[in-house]
């Protein structure tokens, strides 16, 4: 499972960088507009092979089905935790990296560090305390 959605991740982010380039080359006007149709057509199916929003939407449903309970449980315990903050919690339960964080959200990686940050204080963890840890023992502690 962990690995599916690691490839999920890589793929929207190998996506996005041809987007990238794709977007950067069009505004190119020195190329020919026979060269900008192609471009254009060829942005377009990688705009349609997938979104980040449909990735996260995959990612949710397989974290659903491997942790059927866990956000209930979590909620339960600290109910002032925000939907940005469940969702980090959720990706770090398979070991994402911030980068890979931030480009399944779409935010930028300094978010996602500030976003764990805020996180281990509305936990109450200690600076010496692994928000890694703390997360898998929760789900461990049925």
């Amino acid at each position: 499972m962990f690995e599916e959605v690691v490839k999920t991740v890589e793929t929207s982010n190998t996506l996005h960088i041809f987007r990238t380039q794709l977007e950067s080359e069009l505004k190119n006007r020195a190329i020919p507009d026979s060269q900008k149709e192609l471009l254009q057509e060829l942005l377009h199916k990688i705009e349609r092979i997938g979104s980040r929003k449909d990735n996260w939407r995959i990612f949710q449903l397989k974290f659903n089905q491997v942790y059927p309970d866990f956000i209930g449980r979590i909620t339960r315990q600290y109910p002032k935790l925000t939907q940005l903050e469940l969702t980090i919690i959720s990706t770090i339960l398979f070991n994402l990296n911030s980068n890979q964080i931030a480009s399944m959200l779409n935010i930028s990686p300094e978010s996602v560090r500030k976003s764990r940050y805020r996180l281990k204080k509305k936990l109450k963890l200690e600076a010496s305390e692994s928000l890694v840890k703390f997360v898998h023992s929760f789900q461990l502690n049925r």
